[in-house]
């Protein structure tokens, strides 16, 4: 059963960073009816919805936040 509208984690704020010379997209969400363990076990699902080459890492935060990390790893070469 999904979590209610009132349930989902609300996205509070994106930001971009370079991780190991990698574009990084970070998304930060309030959580706290959602656990630590249900966003790790929705990682695979994560990683294909965002596409090939993109790792995703799941950071918990203080105060029921999580920031999910979409990573690029590929590198464009520009000639």
């Amino acid at each position: 059963m999904s979590p209610s509208d009132e349930d989902r984690p609300v996205l509070v704020a994106i930001r971009e960073e370079n991780i190991e010379g990698n574009y990084g997209l970070i998304l930060e969400f309030d959580s706290p009816f959602i656990t630590l363990e249900t966003w790790q076990d929705k990682k695979e699902k994560i990683t294909k919805f965002f596409g090939p080459d993109i790792t995703v890492r799941i950071d918990p935060k203080e105060d029921n936040e999580i920031d999910i990390f979409l990573i690029s790893s590929s590198q464009t070469q520009e000639g």
